[in-house]
């Protein structure tokens, strides 16, 4: 599949992530893994800018999970509810 077809469909498999707008019914704990190749033909400017981007998420995942791993002071059981709790406060 190519094309905008093939970004759509992309498009609405990631929306399934975000698994907080899920409806009620639906856990929280529940994670949808879905296998998928993205390539896009970049300019070397937007490549340079997403790259950038991608470091920086990366960079702040690292300081979470120090936060929540090192710095909460919180049990390994505890961990999801820790940042399920905190990760609506901003």
């Amino acid at each position: 599949m190519t094309g905008k077809d093939a970004l759509n469909l992309a498009l609405t498999n990631y929306n399934r992530l975000f698994i907080h707008d899920s409806l009620q019914h639906i856990s929280n704990k529940t994670a949808i893994r879905l296998p998928v190749s993205l390539f896009f033909n970049l300019s070397v400017e937007n490549y340079l800018g997403i790259k950038q981007q991608l470091e920086t998420i990366n960079q702040l995942k690292t300081e979470l999970k120090n936060i929540v791993t090192h710095q909460s002071g919180i049990k390994k059981e505890q961990r999801f509810e820790f940042i399920h709790q905190h990760s609506y406060m901003a």
